[in-house]
């Protein structure tokens, strides 16, 4: 918007980019877009991947990906995002949405106007756009970090794996500092059922 003459407002929470919970895998489709926004993922350090290895029991499969894809942290890519935001002209704000009505923004520090407002909001609801919880049994989602491994990295290599179980999926990718990211999409009541304990999950 601001490379089209717009002046858009950019509001975060954080001053500091944190690391979100998903989106640690970037396909290529992700790729070639955000490098019409000038973002090179390659520059950035992102590790490159180029297969599938999908698992499930004691079964598996292997498959090229059409195009190189990159696992990386979303702290680095966000910051890519917000450095670009700002050099294209948009202004940073550092505040708290608490309330959203039509043209009206209600932040800790003050309103924000406009005719078109864009909610990016996350895991963290907003009053008046709360989302309604109807799933019985919703999805959570889980991260894990694991620092570089010599033998962890070989396993893993220039692959995304997945590993299928009942009820979920873990998926494992390498990020720009050799860290392997391992993200787990689970129903609650599995997680109810290892006693709200995710290291119970792999007994």
């Amino acid at each position: 918007m601001a490379r089209n003459g717009g002046e858009p407002v950019l509001i975060d929470r954080d001053a500091e980019v944190g690391d979100a919970l998903c989106g640690g895998f970037m396909s290529w489709r992700t790729a070639a877009t955000v490098a019409e926004l000038g973002i090179d993922l390659a520059q950035l350090g992102a590790q490159r991947v180029t297969s599938l290895r999908l698992f499930a029991g004691h079964h598996s499969a292997r498959s090229d990906l059409p195009e190189p894809a990159y696992g990386l942290s979303r702290r680095s890519f966000d910051s890519a995002l917000r450095r670009t935001a700002i050099t294209a002209g948009a202004k940073l704000e550092i505040d708290t949405i608490r309330a959203l009505e039509p043209g009206c923004a209600s932040g800790e520090a003050r309103e924000y106007r406009s005719g078109s407002l864009f909610l990016a909001g996350g895991k963290h609801d907003l009053r008046g756009a709360a989302r309604p919880r109807i799933a019985r049994d919703p999805a959570l989602g889980l991260r894990l970090r694991i620092a570089t491994d010599p033998g962890l990295n070989a396993l893993v290599g220039e692959s995304i794996e997945l590993h299928l179980f009942e009820g979920g999926y873990a998926g494992i990718v390498l990020q720009e500092d050799g860290s392997a990211n391992v993200c787990l999409a689970l129903r609650k009541s599995l997680l109810a059922r290892a006693g709200n304990e995710p290291a119970h999950l792999f007994e």
